[in-house]
């Protein structure tokens, strides 16, 4: 009796040692292929982030082309937080970025609001035009009135 127990109770062993293999060779090939799309994917995300920044980060690796987008991108901070006249001194990227959004906003305000005014002096209605609309639709009104108060002048001199 203790014979057939400990043979069955090594064939359910052996079997169970057979069978881990089999699950253990999928997953590994299941991670490989899972590894890679991962790479190739993080390898387009940093291609594409490079391409805006417009910098080349061929024949560099994954770490460098990291470091390089970095530095490319602090340099694209601070040049815009310059441009808009701001004070970036112990600030970080995230904050720095608040800050530009906030002053471009308030900038983008201050533009719409000196164009209402232009508009109102010249009579005409911009609501619900982009900014670069309503300067074009502006540009247009005092192009056609110095049109006619060079014809004005023209017929009163003669």
């Amino acid at each position: 009796m203790k014979r057939k127990f400990i043979g069955i109770g090594l064939a359910g062993i052996i079997a169970m040692a057979s069978a881990v293999p089999v699950f253990a060779a999928e997953k590994t090939g299941k991670n490989i292929v899972d590894k890679q799309a991962r790479s190739t994917e993080i390898v387009a995300k940093i291609e594409q982030k490079a391409e805006k920044l417009g910098i080349n980060i061929e024949g560099l690796s994954k770490q460098e082309a990291k470091a390089k987008i970095k530095e490319a991108f602090e340099a694209k901070l601070h040049d815009k937080s310059e441009k808009l006249g701001i004070d970036i001194a112990n600030m970080s990227n995230k904050e720095v970025r608040a800050k530009i959004k906030e002053v471009a906003g308030e900038r983008k305000q201050l533009r719409t609001e000196k164009l209402t005014a232009i508009a109102n002096k010249l009579g005409i209605d911009i609501s619900g035009l982009t900014n670069k609309e309503a300067i074009d639709k502006i540009k247009e009104v005092k192009a056609q009135k110095k049109a006619n108060n060079v014809e004005t002048d023209k017929t009163t001199v003669q």
